[in-house]
């Protein structure tokens, strides 16, 4: 008898569905948060919508959307909004860059926070794009805080979002996990090179990709490949391990300090004025020099946002804590000698939902060079 369970690619669908959506609002939106191709979630939409276990209204009031706005974009809002980190940094940025009188544009407003920023700071018209629900929430926080009058909701698509205005300021927290695992940079960048005027600004203005090995045990044993290598009940599952290495994924968590073997190495510079989501796609090779015995579980990465002079904020593990955590690159436990020479090479290409990303790691000693490990880490997060 076979064994089922909800394909991936419904999940982000059945969430959104907890809320009343026009169909259209809602591939847009799970779109937009999911990665997923619009093409296959207008498919799932319809495989769902066919079994009948939804319900269809002609009319769904403002005032549902908002009571009925589903838990998990409400979650994805206190997850970003609850990091005081995120927060202080962007709002240090809106109040040295945005200027009385600028036209400001914010790409993917979410409840508003920063499109209320630029505004208290003096900005004459600010324009807030968001294509989720959660822009009756916005709408509803700017009216409450007396900022109707300057700033102008736009409900749908950055693609769509047509105006002759010159922009003095675009702002976007277009950021995901290792900077890159988002789908949202493509909307900034189009909205950026449509109506940003010559000179004008960006926040944030360049953001920055850093790697470094670890040594961490105990994630390598509780979340990574080592869990298969002790019984379990008695029993050996050692061959699993090699089923996981063959289908890893990178993993968002939070990295000790004293689990870093070397200094972190700039992998990318991203130029966020004027490039455009292909920068995401690229290769780096950097080397690492072993200082110590050890051995290495993972590559661990993060990254700095620049936002305006003088304000970066930092997600590495020596600095103050975000929600965006580090993200752990698991490899097979590699021993190495101090005064050895890691060589990685780092790629990322598009992938189905988020980019693909693949490690290649080599050990170069006083006896040799070891063999090359490959790794590839699909198009998920756990």
């Amino acid at each position: 008898m076979p064994f089922y369970q909800l394909r991936e690619d419904v999940i982000p669908l059945l969430l959104a569905l907890a809320s009343p959506m026009e169909p259209e609002e809602l591939i847009r939106s799970v779109a937009q948060s999911s990665g997923l191709p619009e093409a296959v979630l207008r498919e799932r939409f319809a495989a769902i919508r066919e079994a009948g276990i939804l319900s269809a209204s002609q009319e769904v009031s403002e005032q549902a959307s908002v009571l009925f706005l589903d838990f998990a974009t409400l979650g994805s809002q206190r997850n970003m909004l609850r990091d005081r980190a995120r927060n202080d940094a962007f709002l240090r940025a809106i109040r040295k860059v945005v200027q009385p009188g600028d036209t400001v544009v914010d790409v993917g407003t979410g409840t508003g926070l920063l499109a209320m920023a630029a505004a208290a700071r003096g900005a004459e018209r600010v324009f807030a794009i968001e294509r989720s629900a959660i822009v009756h929430t916005a709408r509803s926080l700017i009216e409450a805080n007396g900022l109707a009058d300057r700033i102008e909701l736009f409900h749908g698509d950055a693609a769509d979002f047509a105006t002759d205005i010159q922009a003095d300021v675009i702002v976007s927290e277009w950021i995901g996990h290792f900077l890159i695992v988002e789908n949202m940079y493509p909307a900034f960048a189009a909205v950026r090179d449509r109506v940003l005027k010559p000179g004008g600004r960006t926040i944030p203005s360049a953001g920055r990709l850093f790697l470094a090995p670890i040594e961490d045990s105990a994630l390598y044993q509780y979340e990574g490949p080592g869990f298969w290598e002790q019984p379990i009940g008695g029993f050996d599952y050692s061959q699993v391990k090699a089923q996981e290495l063959g289908n890893l994924k990178m993993r968002i968590d939070r990295v000790r300090r004293e689990s870093y073997l070397t200094e972190p190495v700039l992998l990318r510079h991203i130029d966020c004025t004027k490039e455009s989501v292909g920068s995401f796609y690229f290769e780096s090779s950097v080397e690492f020099r072993m200082d110590r015995d050890a051995v290495v579980h993972g590559l661990a990465g993060h990254f700095e946002l620049e936002l305006a002079p003088g304000e970066v904020l930092d997600t590495s593990p020596f600095s103050i804590h975000t929600h965006w955590h580090q993200t752990w690159f698991p490899i097979d436990a590699l021993p190495v000698k101090r005064g050895d020479t890691l060589q990685v090479t780092f790629s990322s290409s598009p992938g189905s939902h988020v980019p693909s990303m693949n490690l290649s790691v080599r050990r170069l000693s006083a006896e040799g060079e070891g063999p090359t490990r490959s790794y590839a880490y699909g198009t998920g997060l756990l």
